[in-house]
């Protein structure tokens, strides 16, 4: 009884391993965000001493950007990501803070231009570059943002009140950090865009 060994194409192997390789750094590549949290959870993780943990309850993860003018930070667990602002499809007769819908993964998403529903002045040379994808809006929401000045942590009871600030203009400002960014409070900011998106 003869036994036939069967031959691998060792080159074919190697190259698919490759491509899959290849696709699976692009997802992340493509996917700041989830590239942030999961290297800041490790971060914080192995700084904490074991006694520690628990420790600091107030402290939060915002993400910091800027539109018009002004500093803001948004909660990360309220970020789904952050993609550049392509193509979008105007809606008349809407306000003009709602920008329109952009296709994101194969579904709608309804775009509002963060410095105008946030009552900041407009940036007097730059315009909206990126979308921050919402989580928790139905249907889905993102803000047209300008720049990221990337992921920080801060302790939300050394926040400056609004009203101290005198931010009456919003009730959705948690408050201002020390070093000036306008920090918002999410379930507050998603409840006001999502009646704003079902009224259009």
């Amino acid at each position: 009884m003869s036994c036939q060994r069967k031959r691998f194409d060792w080159r074919k192997i190697h190259d698919d391993l490759a491509l899959r390789l290849a696709g699976f750094a692009a997802t992340y590549e493509h996917n700041p965000v989830r590239v942030a949290r999961l290297l800041e959870e490790r971060t914080l993780r192995l700084a904490q001493a074991p006694a520690a943990r628990g420790a600091g309850a107030t402290l939060t993860r915002i993400l910091v950007f800027t539109a018009g003018n002004e500093r803001f930070g948004l909660g990360l667990e309220w970020v789904q990501e952050i993609c550049p602002l392509g193509r979008i499809a105007s809606l008349p007769g809407v306000s003009s803070a709602l920008v329109g819908l952009i296709n994101w993964r194969g579904e709608f998403v309804v775009v509002f231009d963060a410095a105008r529903r946030l009552g900041s002045a407009p940036a007097t040379q730059t315009s909206p570059r990126h979308a921050i994808v919402l989580r928790g809006g139905e249907p889905r929401l993102a803000l047209a943002v300008g720049d990221f000045e990337g992921l920080v942590r801060i302790d939300v009871a050394q926040l400056q009140a609004p009203e101290q600030l005198g931010l009456t203009r919003h009730n959705f400002f948690k408050g201002m950090s020390a070093d000036a960014v306008l920090v918002l409070d999410g379930d507050r900011l998603i409840g006001s865009l999502n009646e704003d998106a079902r009224a259009a």
